[in-house]
């Protein structure tokens, strides 16, 4: 029950399943891929649960300020210290600054990969979502999602170049 003891093996659990989804074949096991993911999620956010517990027992009155919270939409911020210790991290080891964080807009950080989508399988379909090849020889990144991005090419494919203008419009406005 002691929060160090929680945090040790929390600790463990994160490190366990990353060494699963190390030793795994994301092309062979998909399905096991993603399963591993979601057990890394869950277990990081378990870790990152304990740290707060530990943070608001030891030193409740020497957190830093939050202030840029104000810039992300209610729906999306969730009252845990999870995206705030990974902005800690990298963003600590130089990959974000204080000022892009201050500058950002929320919004790209969905608007981009929704766009990037499209862009892969409309306007580039040779490149890296290409669905001509098979799953196997594509990025590990993809591979584990080649149905339904064929599924969400087919349904980009029926729309025509107004609606589809406005599926673009609406996705850099979050709706």
């Amino acid at each position: 029950p002691r929060l160090l003891s929680q945090f040790f093996f929390a600790d463990e659990r994160v490190t366990r399943v990353v060494a699963e989804i190390n030793g795994l074949d994301a092309e062979l096991d998909p399905q096991q891929y993603l399963v591993l993911l979601n057990q890394l999620h869950l277990s990081q956010a378990h870790l990152l649960a304990v740290l707060e517990r530990i943070m608001e027992e030891c030193i409740p009155t020497q957190r830093h300020s939050r202030d840029y919270l104000v810039k992300f939409p209610e729906e999306l911020l969730v009252d845990n210290l999870g995206n705030h210790m990974l902005f800690a991290a990298e963003l600590h080891l130089g990959y974000l600054t204080q000022e892009m964080i201050d500058g950002y807009e929320p919004l790209l950080m969905f608007t981009i990969p929704r766009l990037a989508i499209i862009s892969g399988l409309l306007i580039y379909p040779e490149g890296p979502l290409s669905l001509e090849r098979s799953p196997e020889e594509m990025s590990r990144v993809f591979s584990p999602f080649y149905n339904l991005l064929k599924k969400i090419r087919d349904l980009l494919r029926v729309l025509s170049a107004e609606e589809l203008c406005l599926l673009e419009r609406s996705l850099c406005t979050a709706e």
